[in-house]
């Protein structure tokens, strides 16, 4: 498996991940809302983000980690690096 590279690496990454059943679908939904967010964030003015945007993010942080986090637990034995 070849690591992606370019402006995309992380969505690319994140859909390799699924693809190879390292991530769930659910995980990967998860963690694309926090890539949309970075990259929001990273393009635009702190007077344009919205509270109620983010406060789901923040809320559910640590539930998308325990996903995360259990996804690779159960799948590290597959992972080839």
């Amino acid at each position: 498996m070849t690591i992606p590279s370019g402006s995309s690496w992380h969505k690319d990454l994140l859909n390799l991940s699924e693809e190879n059943n390292i991530i769930s679908s659910q995980t990967k939904q998860n963690l694309i809302e926090y890539l949309a967010f970075r990259h929001f964030f990273s393009h635009s003015y702190a007077l344009d983000l919205y509270p109620t945007k983010m406060e789901p993010l923040v809320e559910n942080i640590y539930e998308n980690y325990r996903y995360f986090k259990s996804d690779i637990n159960r799948n590290i034995q597959n992972i080839k690096i």
